[in-house]
């Protein structure tokens, strides 16, 4: 039997797939039948790279009437801020962008390069309260300012929260004891990543594998200008091995006491930094490609 069209809904498969931005645009200009499911797929997960862009989604995001329900499409949210012209590296979000942001109900939430002020700094944490209270499951940070980690790490603090399946910190400076609270409130984390955080020991290490015992993945490595560290040792990885069955990698590059006993476990404990290893090397934006819509300016 010869095919003429595809049905509809195999049509809205593919679609979901598709990475070609721009063939997804021009779809939503010109079919009318496709164009809804077009910018449905195009607003899943709005990329923003710039505070400009970050204004217009939240103002089309407040529009009383709008013609579509932007805010109902988008499941994850990427505010990756690139440098500014003038070298500064940190864009600051101001209180009222957080009120159009507030209505989303979001399931990923990645933030880069982010200040908050600290006068807004109550506002940001409403905001990341009621995405966590409404079931947020992926939470990235990359290279964020203290008072945007302390407003993070505040809300988060507020109860536990049992929908956040994945963590990942990327280059924000953090202690023993940040970690010791923060996991105290992630008991149901899979994927714990905390990337040239600190010189981190057992004391956080141990505290993630009482707290978190539903972990597979857990990465802690050094900062950039640490080469070595012998601060987590073999009750590391005993008291992983002891609470945490469902482990099935740990990532501690330039830990020297422990990769003697790595043999010991059935999961994998990682030491050396290998270039292969798509744990340690992969982006650690969530986002999936093709379903990013870039805004910018």
């Amino acid at each position: 039997m010869r095919i003429v069209s595809l049905p509809l809904d195999v049509v809205l498969i593919i679609l979901e797939y598709y990475s070609d931005q721009s063939m997804l645009y021009e779809l939503s200009l010109t079919c009318r039948t496709m164009s809804p499911h077009a910018l449905r797929q195009l607003w899943y997960m709005p990329y923003v790279s710039n505070i400009t862009s970050l204004f217009y989604l939240s103002t089309t995001l407040q529009l009383s009437n709008p013609q579509y329900a932007y805010k109902d499409w988008i499941v994850g949210l990427a505010l990756h801020m690139r440098k500014e012209k003038d070298g500064y590296s940190y864009q600051i979000i101001h209180k009222d962008i957080f009120e159009g942001l507030s209505q989303l109900r979001l399931e990923i939430l990645s933030l880069q390069q982010i200040h908050v002020l600290k006068e807004n700094a109550t506002f940001f944490e409403l905001f990341l309260k009621s995405q966590l209270n409404q079931g947020l499951s992926e939470l990235h940070l990359y290279d964020c300012t203290p008072v945007t980690f302390t407003s993070i790490s505040k809300a988060i603090q507020q109860e536990p929260r049992i929908h956040l399946r994945s963590l990942a910190i990327h280059h924000c400076s953090l202690t023993d004891h940040q970690v010791e609270k923060l996991v105290q409130f992630c008991p149901t984390l899979h994927t714990l990543r905390l990337e040239k955080c600190g010189c981190l020991s057992d004391t956080a290490t141990i505290a993630i594998a009482q707290n978190c015992p539903l972990l597979h993945t857990l990465v802690v490595t050094l900062p950039p200008n640490i080469v070595q560290s012998n601060m987590i040792t073999l009750q590391t990885l005993q008291a992983l091995n002891s609470n945490c069955l469902s482990l099935n990698k740990f990532i501690c590059t330039g830990q020297t006491r422990i990769a003697e006993f790595s043999h010991l476990f059935t999961w994998t404990v990682t030491t050396t930094v290998l270039e292969t290893d798509p744990v340690i090397n992969a982006d650690l934006s969530p986002l999936r490609t093709n379903r990013a819509f870039f805004l910018k300016k």
